[in-house]
Formats: C-alpha cells, structure tokens, sequence
C-alpha cells in the first residue's frame, strides 16, 4: 500500500463541502478552479463520506523574462503545482486533509483551536517533548517568534500569562502514537515529529488505512477531557460581543490613520515571511490593487482609496473585503483580509479583548484568578521585603551603569563582571560574596520600557549556571576563561575591567 504525509484540518461546525469549494473557485479563472473527482467503492471502517477536489496551477516566474536576456535557448518558463482538498466525514465531524495550496481554501471554515486541543489530549502538561513553538505576545513590544529548544521542554516550562502558541512542535513517542492515535509502529524509532497548530501534521507516512484509524482515534479524543494550553479563549463568530468589539476596532483604525486620539493597542501585523511581492486588493476591487512593502504602505493605500468619513459599518465591511496577497515566483503564496492582520486590544465590561488573526479572544476568568495567586505567592508571600545587600552602594545621580558597576571594585567581596560574556550572555554585572552564599546580580538603568529585557537576560544567565552545575562543568571553565582573556599583562595600561578580572582570579582559583 502506498503512503502519504497528510495536514489534517478540523472543519468549523461541519460545512457543506461544494459550497467551501464554489466560494473558493468564484471570481477566478477557470484554471485556478478546483474540481470534484469521482469517488472509487473504497471502504473505510470510520470514514462515511468523503470527496477529493484537486487543481493545477502554471505560473511563470519572473526570473525567466530577465535571465532569457543573457541566452538563446531558455525558452518558456513554467512552474507547475498540484494541490488537493480531501473532504473526510467521522462520526458527527468533517475533516480536511491539504497538499498544495489546498490548506487555502480552508480560511474561515476551518477549527483554529483544533491542532493544540487535540495536543492537550496527546501529551501532559509535563511532558517533556516540545522541540520548538511559534507564539504571540499578549502585552510587551515583542510581538512574538519562532524558539526551538536545546533539550526537549514541557507545556509547564514554556507557558506564561502573555504568550498564545501559534504552533507547537513535539516529538510525539511511538507508544502514544500506537495508544492514542491507533497506528501500529513497526519500526524501532522512539518518536516522530508531529505538528500541532489550526491543524495536525504527523512526520510519519500513512496509508489510507491508517489515515482512517487515526481519525476514529481523533473522534474518541476530541471527546475526552483535555486542558487548556492558551488562557485565552476565541469567541464564537454569532456572539454578539464581536459586533461592539468590531465597532471599537474601527473607531481604533479610524484613530490610527488620522494620527488622532492614536491607541497604541492597536496595530498592523504584515505578513511575517518575506515573499517576492505583496499586493493589497481595497474591497476586493481589481482596480485598486497595488504593491506594499510595510505597515505604513498598507495604512497609506487605505486612506488613500476609502473615505474615512463613511459609517463605521460600511469601513468594517471595507476592511473586511480588503485582501493581502503575497507571491513567489508569480504563484500566490498567502492571502488574508486586511481584517486577519490587525492586533487589537479593547477593554469592554470590565474584560479583556484580543483581536489576533481575525478572531476576537476573551482573557479568561482564570488567567487573571492564576495571575493573582502567582503575585502573592512570588511577591507578596514568599519575597523578603526587609532583604538588603548591605555593601552594595546607592546609585548616584546622572552616574553611569558602567562607572556604578566599576565603583564595587574597591569592596573585598563584590567582583565586577559587567561585560564579561559567555557566548554572548552576561551572567551578571556583580558577584556578591556572603559568607555561604553567592548573590548574581543584574544591574540596569531603566528597563527600556519592557520588563521583559530583563527577565530573558536573566533566564538566559541562570540556563547557563545550571548547564554548568548539573550537565557540563567545561560551560563554567570556558566561562572562567573569558574572564581569564579580560587581565592585560604588566606592560600594559591596566583598565577598570582588567583590574576586576584579576581580582575575580586572584579569589577563585580555578584547577
């Protein structure tokens, strides 16, 4: 039996699959259209239905016309691409599986929730078997990224109050893959890669077969109880919070484009991938298509075709119609609505809205329940408000973090070790000797405006001490050594660092 890897979608309240597809096919040319196939009697044990609708598209890069100017004999240059659309039916569900740009004619009908719910239903939270996550910052100027992982990681260790996980990539172990997911591993690979985010991918070829024992066991899973990887929870599209929420969010875009009243809990997000072009279509109309490169571009293009003056309705229907496209080699990569690329903020009724990827998020109850109990525990139970460093000096006025830093190298059991790097990361600015103990201490001026700077550096300063205490010694003798390389020799003038680096070495002797 042949196999395929397959990209699973879960289907918004079911759907009736011709009409997915006639939305999709209108407005283009008949050879962007994707077509029906007739189905052979193959019989599965969970599958009830299913439809397959593939397409063929031939596109001509650009790159052809301009390097055809250097030969004779390029000729014609022609990219070729296949996609699919697999309509499957489980039970009461509807399920896609894409290849292609068949994962395209999913947006707006498609589970966004699906990947991660079912994740919560494959792994524990301390599970350690993350290998890298794409998520998106609720407050802070980071907006979000891709991480991977050194070592494998748990739900627990990477979670926080402010981020949403776009996507998490996991090394799933075969044992769950054959107890949860109901296909048999023969080999004697320990794990494979599987992908969760608005849908599933499994790093493992499947038969049909297997596809529709996976699906049944995904049916079973869908039912059982799982637990909440985000603190935020998306709303309905019929809740009837989203129609105030969208008039707060024109009122914001409105703001934002005049340079009046400007919120800064709102935004405009391009595409994160760099493409080879991007077009912006305002309310669908061909005739307004043009070329963008930046935030400011798209901004610029809506106040430049739409009166800002028309009702609040009418330019949330504008907005909403107004279409992002990006191209590689002249083929359509990524197509959104102006809509899907806002990231709004609204406080309504005492709540908290997030509007991320065209869908309105609620701030659940629990996460601010959570958030308080970690402030009192942290800060207001555990934290010792009498604590003091007796020998560590005031910060002058108008003094500089470095003089500050320096002014320690006087006292026997503070060593300076500002700017003393291991690969790129500083473990601290001073070392604080106290009889048993050793306090790391970080020293800024102003935090920039993101708490956050802080807190990473920190995080990273720490990962490296444990590296060096539980794994490998050699991090904190290589860290040793760039303290080492900071002395200059008798000859030579003697600067603020030198001097700090050779009472650091004069103290702790390294064997």
């Amino acid at each position: 039996m042949s196999a395929s890897h397959f990209t699973i979608y879960r289907l918004y309240g079911g759907g009736n699959w011709q009409s997915i597809i006639n939305d999709f096919n209108e407005g283009k040319d008949e050879e962007e259209h994707l077509f029906i196939h007739t189905n052979r009697e193959y019989r599965f044990r969970n599958i009830s239905a299913y439809s397959l609708y593939t397409s063929v598209a031939k596109t001509s890069p650009n790159w052809g016309a301009t390097l055809s100017e250097l030969v004779n004999d390029l000729g014609e240059i022609e990219n070729i691409r296949q996609s699919f659309v697999l309509f499957l039916k489980v039970g009461d569900e509807s399920f896609a599986a894409t290849g292609g740009n068949g994962y395209q004619v999913l947006e707006g009908v498609k589970d966004y929730n699906f990947g991660l719910e079912l994740l919560s239903r494959l792994i524990s939270q301390n599970d350690d078997v993350i290998k890298r996550v794409n998520d998106r910052y609720f407050t802070g100027n980071i907006l979000g990224g891709n991480y991977q992982y050194n070592r494998r990681v748990t739900i627990n260790t990477e979670a926080d109050f402010n981020n949403f996980f776009n996507e998490i990539y996991v090394a799933l172990p075969s044992d769950k893959i054959t107890k949860k997911l109901g296909i048999n591993i023969t080999t004697k690979k320990k794990d494979y890669r599987f992908l969760a985010k608005d849908s599933i991918q499994l790093g493992k070829a499947m038969t049909l077969k297997e596809l529709d024992s996976m699906l049944g066991s995904v049916l079973g899973l869908l039912k059982a109880q799982g637990y909440d990887i985000n603190p935020f929870y998306r709303l309905n599209d019929k809740d009837h919070t989203t129609d105030e929420l969208d008039m707060r969010l024109v009122q914001g875009f409105t703001d934002y484009l005049s340079g009046e009243n400007f919120n800064v809990d709102f935004s405009i997000i391009p595409f994160y991938e760099v493409y080879d072009t991007h077009y912006m279509k305002i309310n669908d109309d061909p005739e307004t298509t043009e070329t963008y490169e930046t935030e400011n571009d798209i901004a610029e293009l809506f106040k430049k075709h739409v009166d800002l003056d028309k009702e609040a309705e009418d330019i949330l229907s504008i907005i909403k119609n107004t279409y992002l496209t990006a191209k590689v080699e002249n083929n359509e990569e990524a197509k959104q609505t102006l809509y899907e690329h806002l990231d709004v903020k609204v406080r309504l009724d005492d709540a908290s809205y997030w509007l991320m990827n065209g869908n309105w998020y609620k701030v659940g109850r629990s996460f601010i329940d959570e958030l308080n109990k970690h402030f009192v525990n942290k800060v207001t139970t555990n934290f010792d408000h009498e604590f003091k460093l007796n020998k560590v000096h005031t910060w002058p006025d108008k003094e500089s973090e470095g003089d500050y830093n320096f002014c320690h190298n006087e006292i026997a059991s503070i060593f300076v070790l500002d700017k003393i790097l291991y690969r790129n990361i500083e473990i601290c600015d001073l070392l604080y000797v106290e009889d048993d103990a050793i306090y790391f201490i970080h020293v800024k001026d102003g935090l920039s405006g993101d708490v956050r700077v802080l807190v990473n550096q920190i995080e990273d300063a720490m990962r490296v001490l444990q590296d060096g205490l539980e794994y490998d010694i050699d991090t904190l003798k290589e860290f040793y050594e760039s303290i080492v390389q900071k002395i200059k020799s008798d000859n030579e003038s003697q600067t603020q660092q030198s001097r700090a680096a050779q009472k650091f070495i004069s103290h702790f002797q390294c064997s």
